[in-house]
């Protein structure tokens, strides 16, 4: 099913990529192919900046802020799968280098965070 006038295509799975950096963004336009996606970051602002140019080259793809490490982030974005009808693909492409952060929040980003989202 096409939306006229739109990208949207409610007749492909859903496709949820979590981090909207360079890598994830690549996964998300590879993943857009054959699926509709659902760009999770940090940065909401980032993640819809991001859905917009990929929805200009007619990708179905909407952007959504979550902080992996905070269980009710996490939650809403699960009850946004929920509303865009369900989970197809689950591309978890976030993680902090120790070039970034010290042991902590790498730990916190990286290990609680995946698990998270994976609960």
């Amino acid at each position: 099913m096409y939306k006229l006038g739109s990208s949207e295509r409610a007749d492909l799975p859903l496709a949820v990529v979590i981090g909207a950096g360079t890598m994830g963004l690549a996964v998300a336009r590879r993943l857009a192919q054959r699926s509709r996606v659902l760009l999770a970051d940090l940065r909401g602002e980032h993640a819809e900046n991001c859905a917009a140019a990929m929805r200009e080259e007619g990708c179905d793809a909407r952007g959504i802020a979550c902080d992996v490490t905070d269980p009710a982030a996490v939650a809403a974005l699960a009850a946004r799968v929920a509303e865009l009808g369900g989970l197809g693909t689950l591309a978890h492409v976030v993680g902090i280098s120790p070039s970034l952060g010290d042991y902590t929040t790498i730990m916190r980003v990286n290990l609680r965070g995946a698990a998270l989202v994976a609960g």
